[in-house]
């Protein structure tokens, strides 16, 4: 079994989630409602397991694929 954390992409994927929470705690006292809950919604539910799907891809002993992370649109 291979370590997660030893590999590039993975822990790639974890600084990005990592920061974009960050800057969506620091944000979210600026947003309104309306742009603030899509923002939290697209990390739990497309950032999260973006990440994760890296996280057991690498300790499987696979290569994880480098994929750009999930976008978000919104319309405001």
């Amino acid at each position: 079994m291979g370590d997660p954390k030893s590999d590039p992409e993975a822990q790639y994927r974890q600084g990005f989630e990592h920061g974009a929470w960050e800057v969506y705690r620091v944000l979210m006292q600026f947003l309104p409602s309306q742009v603030a809950n899509p923002v939290q919604e697209w990390l739990e539910r497309k950032i999260e397991p973006w990440r994760l799907e890296a996280y057991y891809t690498a300790s499987k002993d696979k290569p994880v694929a480098e994929v750009t992370p999930p976008h978000l649109r919104l319309k405001i």
